[in-house]
């Protein structure tokens, strides 16, 4: 089996890497394809490239409908920062003796690739399939690929891919401008950058010292070594959403950001083992499998990501519930969870409308809601949530 690795930043992938992707398998040079995100970037400081995890999602989101094509988890997940070197060494332990692992890339990367990490091991190990796109000069390409032959035997392979006069740099520069990239990123990666925020002049995420934004991207890659795309898309979002309410009310966004990035860390969870963390006492709780993951996370939290702030844990704590004395960041953390851009139930965009002005009621209007949906599956209201309401209530009359 012919297996391509294709790694770079995608920050953000767009239609020009979905394209070349897909013509190395249409025109048969590939078998499988391993689109690999890159997780700590080496080249490039690390606040001027958005997380590891919000590339994996657009990278998923690109290319979850192409067939032969897995969007791989391995550079994402590490701790320290990688050369490509190591990552195409890892994945060659794992082929079959008749697998045969290809590097894709451009082909002016021929142009550049001494200039990595060890290149000589790159060029005698590992083949490399080129895209000749409009614009390159194949003579140029030719001579420069009969120089690496010549000097460490490399096996380099030419192909075409379609025209996409596309790059990251100019989809970021679009959307810090305001304008439309619909012809730019696959259409899930356009929905998925303006419900995160990405790219934007107004990102509240923006305002986070290095330190904690490293605390952050510390917890995503607990996060991606356990959860499903769809539950770490939520998580990023919800992530999102709460920085967002946190400045919106001069709160405190990094605390905002870190409850919303880790609230379903517990998720994933089976309920005979989240039920441990549950207090024996809480009746409605334990009636209530699907409340599970918010005592288990926040019992959890201190050992998988170092969370000591009684605010934080309180919040994940509570964030399916409600409770009586909640605190400014109990309220965001439960709106952001529920209205967070890819919900799609009815009033959600409403309720964080409000949510932007006023906590407290938009609290209560997002209850309304809840309670009539309870209601027509004969379920009520959680004790808790009951409180939060009374006490919200009350104190709006004062």
């Amino acid at each position: 089996m012919k297996v391509g690795f294709f790694g770079g930043t995608f920050d953000p992938v767009h239609k020009g890497h979905v394209i070349m992707v897909e013509d190395a398998i249409r025109l048969g040079h590939l078998d499988r394809m391993l689109v690999v995100p890159a997780g700590r970037t080496v080249h490039k400081p690390a606040d001027r490239v958005s997380s590891a995890g919000m590339r994996y999602m657009m990278c998923y989101m690109a290319f979850t409908d192409v067939r032969r094509v897995e969007v791989s988890r391995i550079e994402v997940l590490r701790e320290h920062g990688s050369y490509t070197i190591d990552t195409l060494r890892e994945l060659k332990a794992t082929l079959t003796g008749k697998d045969r692992l290809y590097m894709v890339c451009g082909a002016d990367i021929l142009f550049d690739i001494l200039h990595w990490r060890s290149p000589e091991a790159i060029l005698r190990e590992i083949r490399i399939l080129a895209s000749l796109r409009p614009g390159h000069d194949r003579i140029e390409m030719e001579s420069r690929a009969h120089e690496l032959r010549k000097r460490f035997g490399a096996d380099i392979t030419f192909f075409e891919a379609r025209q996409a006069d596309v790059s990251s740099t100019a989809v970021r520069e679009a959307v810090e401008h305001s304008l439309a990239i619909t012809e730019m990123v696959p259409p899930a990666v356009d929905r998925f950058i303006r419900m995160a925020g990405l790219y934007g002049v107004d990102d509240p995420l923006e305002s986070l010292d290095l330190d904690q934004q490293e605390r952050l991207r510390a917890a995503e890659r607990v996060l991606l070594a356990h959860m499903d795309p769809e539950r770490l898309s939520h998580s990023l979002l919800t992530m999102t959403t709460a920085a967002r309410l946190a400045a919106d009310h001069g709160q405190d966004v990094y605390s905002a950001a870190l409850a919303g990035l880790v609230h379903d860390c517990a998720k994933h969870l089976p309920p005979d083992d989240a039920i441990r963390y549950v207090d024996p006492g809480d009746a409605a709780t334990l009636a209530e499998p699907q409340l599970y993951h918010g005592p288990a996370g926040a019992a959890l939290a201190p050992a998988w990501f170092g969370i000591r702030d009684p605010l934080v844990l309180d919040a994940i704590r509570y964030h399916a519930t409600g409770r009586s004395d909640m605190t400014w960041l109990d309220l965001v953390l439960y709106l952001a969870d529920k209205a967070e851009p890819s919900r799609t139930y009815l009033g959600s965009d409403a309720v964080f409308e409000q949510a932007r002005k006023d906590l407290a009621g938009a609290f209560l209007f997002s209850c309304e809601g809840l309670q009539e949906h309870l209601a027509s599956r004969g379920k009520t209201m959680h004790p808790d949530t009951n409180a939060a309401i009374e006490r919200l209530e009350r104190s709006q009359l004062h």
